[in-house]
């Protein structure tokens, strides 16, 4: 299959194309945009993004419980980033609480280290999140990769060992203007 740019596979141009965009794509089309895309600079990430899962895939609805239930102390809702040293970073999670008040401060959790590396999907440079430094249990084996889809617009796919690894990744988009770096709730 001839490679086709980034533009016709979502049909947009990329810096016009939203997270609602990624969502209308099938898994095998976000798949193609995923390998489309560049990797973003370790310093494109900077503060807390919005984020979506995308409903894509048989096990969508199982990714979309776990992340929602089992992944935090709430409803998923974005991930921080923040550069430490040359091609090393760090993030965290943000989840609503549960039962939450409107303006209650999201809980900031679920740590990753970042770095940009060879993609675990096709080799090429990802932006690269490794789970392991700072978690346990299943969340230990996470690891998550993204690639910039616009100005403000980044795909994501996120696998862990017991969900079927890179054989079965879980897609994300990471959308919006950033909000300021706040740091883990917990160190």
């Amino acid at each position: 299959m001839p490679e086709q740019s980034l533009e016709e596979i979502l049909g947009t141009p990329p810096g016009s194309a939203s997270a609602q965009d990624l969502a209308r794509l099938s898994r095998r089309d976000l798949l193609r945009v995923f390998a489309a895309a560049p990797a973003p600079r370790i310093e494109t990430l900077a503060g807390e993004y919005s984020a979506v899962i995308l409903p894509v895939g048989v096990f969508a609805p199982l990714a979309s419980f776990f992340t929602h239930t089992f992944f935090g102390p709430g409803r998923w809702r974005g991930k921080a980033f923040r550069t430490c040293a040359p091609n090393q970073g760090e993030g965290y999670n943000l989840f609503s609480p549960r039962g939450s008040v409107p303006g209650q401060a999201p809980s900031r959790t679920r740590r990753f280290s970042t770095t940009i590396a060879p993609s675990r999907f096709d080799g090429r440079p990802s932006l690269c999140m490794d789970y392991s430094p700072y978690n346990r249990f299943l969340v230990h084996s996470m690891k998550d990769e993204i690639r910039q889809v616009g100005e403000h617009l980044f795909l994501g796919l996120g696998t862990m060992a017991a969900g079927g690894g890179v054989l079965n990744p879980a897609p994300f988009a990471l959308f919006g203007e950033p909000e300021a770096w706040h740091g883990p709730s917990e160190r």
